[in-house]
């Protein structure tokens, strides 16, 4: 049989407690840095040792028209108030810079950190405005939604972006040339507001909101696989959380206060963490696959991997 290490993954640390709403958790490439954020405070950790190395207060109070991502560089962060980009020092919290791009709904940043991707332009609600972060100009206007964008993911490997608007419409786009790819189209009801890709944008892995976890094929518009989770959300609406290892290869996704790890290829579970004691509302999974980040709204974070 082929060794799993996923059997002895177990919890490493269980981090301070986090009362606020967590809206946001970004794990390094290296597995080592964590930065969580809620709307007023983003914290940075060190995995290895599960100790908090810094922490600014200086965020929005006002939940309202606020988003938060994290460059993957780890140097900086970047937040959106009704329209209004600032980029800040991750370790100071200092704002260095900041533009108006009108208020938007989703945002979405390339893994080199350069170009940012927001739901929304000042001329048009409906389309995706391309940043050049650096220079806070605008690069491009991707056009051909009906709504307003609501949810925005890129592929690991940046050549790809997915959007999708509230009446489920759904689309791929290419980066190299900031083309729509015509050839996916989620159904009715499908909801990808959880949702992961892998590197080269062959997969999409998304959480549904009847209580399945689907794999799409993005070439071929087709669903290869379909995991049951038996999930019943106790808020409406709300899809099963899950995320995705860039390889395409590891599957994790929340069952209320559990966690169930999976391997896509095959389908079959690898092992169920338990340990939470609440319903788990954001997951992370580190690019590398061997460590796993989760809170549960009694604001209970844990750290799993191997010992």
């Amino acid at each position: 049989m082929e060794y799993n290490p996923y059997t002895l993954t177990k919890c490493l640390h269980t981090l301070e407690e986090h009362p606020e709403c967590i809206i946001c958790l970004a794990i390094s490439s290296d597995g080592q840095i964590l930065v969580s954020s809620c709307y007023e405070v983003i914290r940075v950790w060190d995995l290895s040792k599960g100790e908090l190395i810094c922490q600014s207060k200086h965020l929005h109070k006002y939940t309202i028209g606020f988003r938060l991502i994290v460059n993957p560089d780890l140097e900086t962060f970047i937040t959106d108030y009704n329209g209004c980009i600032e980029i800040s020092d991750l370790l100071t919290g200092e704002s260095f810079k900041r533009f108006q791009v009108r208020y938007s709904a989703a945002l979405a940043i390339s893994p080199d950190g350069k170009t940012l991707f927001v739901g929304g332009s000042i001329e048009d609600d409906n389309t995706i405005s391309v940043w050049d972060l650096s220079a806070g100009k605008l690069i491009d206007t991707l056009k051909g939604h009906t709504y307003k964008v609501n949810f925005l993911i890129i592929s690991p490997d940046g050549k790809t972006l997915i959007s999708q608007v509230h009446n489920y419409e759904t689309k791929v786009w290419n980066l190299l040339t900031y083309q729509e790819i015509p050839t996916f189209n989620i159904p009715p009801r499908q909801f990808i507001d959880s949702a992961a890709i892998n590197s080269d944008a062959k997969l999409i892995v998304c959480g549904s909101r009847d209580s399945s976890v689907k794999i799409w094929d993005l070439i071929t518009n087709q669903i290869i696989k379909s995991f049951d989770i038996k999930y019943t959300v106790s808020r409406f609406p709300e899809s099963i959380l899950t995320t995705m290892t860039p390889d395409g290869k590891i599957l994790v996704c929340a069952d209320r206060e559990n966690m169930k790890v999976w391997d896509i290829e095959n389908g079959e579970e690898f092992c169920t963490l338990k340990g939470h004691s609440s319903e788990i509302r954001r997951v992370s999974i580190s690019p590398d696959g061997l460590k796993i980040v989760s809170w549960s709204e009694n604001g209970c974070m844990k750290v799993w991997g191997l010992s």
